[in-house]
């Protein structure tokens, strides 16, 4: 039924906190996730350009430091085998 694909939408979920943020953020992977050889986060900025990756992921939180990101809106992408998830976050 219904209830069955919310579900499945929230098993493979990463958040990211606080949002928006200021000097770093936390990208928190839902445990049923598998972490591969490919596992990796890839941060974009609004034009697309790459700003940041995070390969050979093993942990379900993340912190990162802003760096030298600029203010604005980011979107990453969480990549393994198996699975793809995108979101945003904005830094402010």
């Amino acid at each position: 039924g219904v209830a069955s694909i919310s579900e499945n939408e929230n098993i493979n979920s990463i958040k990211t906190f606080p949002n928006p943020f200021v000097d770093e953020v936390t990208f928190s992977i839902s445990r049923e996730i598998n972490f591969d050889s490919n596992a990796s986060i890839k941060i974009m900025d609004v034009t697309g350009k790459t700003v940041r990756v995070l390969k050979n992921i093993t942990e379900y939180e993340i912190k990162i430091e802003r760096g030298d990101l600029k203010k604005g809106m980011y979107f990453f992408e969480f990549i393994n085998n198996t699975t793809l998830i995108t979101g945003k976050f904005i830094a402010l």
